[in-house]
């Protein structure tokens, strides 16, 4: 990783790096996006990945992740990765996703701003979940979703 920083700041060059090791991932990047069943679902910098975490999976890949600090028991996430070529409806993360709502399994929530610098795709930061008929359908027949960028989950 050395020689490739090397030469990413002799050439001025951007790098990206596709991978598992978060912890590679915090020592190398600037910002990091993280993909579920092949669709980012947040975007941001490694500072908020690793310390506010705001899509459902990437909190529980955070909370994964081994300590230091402490001897704990390997926690993973429940469930089972999807199928690629029979990828569940909606979001790909809601049979999995522990704050999973009944829309979850029938839109697919589109990918946007959460706060600057910070982009999250889940229904929990919706107002009121809309079809966004300008965003072509996902593959499944699902339709996008847009709906508020900053709200707060409501209970």
């Amino acid at each position: 990783m050395g020689t490739l920083r090397q030469a990413q700041q002799a050439l001025g060059a951007a790098v990206i790096l596709i991978g598992h090791d978060m912890g590679l991932m915090a020592q190398f990047a600037d910002r990091i996006g993280v993909m579920y069943a092949g669709k980012l679902v947040e975007i941001a910098s490694v500072w908020d990945i690793f310390a506010k975490p705001q899509h459902p999976y990437t909190q529980l890949l955070i909370a994964c992740l081994p300590s230091l600090e402490a001897k704990e028991v390997f926690k993973g996430i429940p469930g089972r990765t999807p199928s690629l070529l029979n990828p569940p409806t909606g979001c790909g993360f809601h049979p999995r996703c522990p704050q999973a709502m009944e829309h979850c399994s029938k839109l697919v929530p589109a990918l946007r701003e959460f706060k600057t610098g910070q982009m999250v795709s889940c229904h929990i930061y919706d107002e009121t979940p809309s079809f966004d008929d300008s965003a072509p359908p996902n593959g499944n027949g699902d339709l996008n979703i847009v709906g508020s960028s900053n709200a707060a989950p409501q209970n």
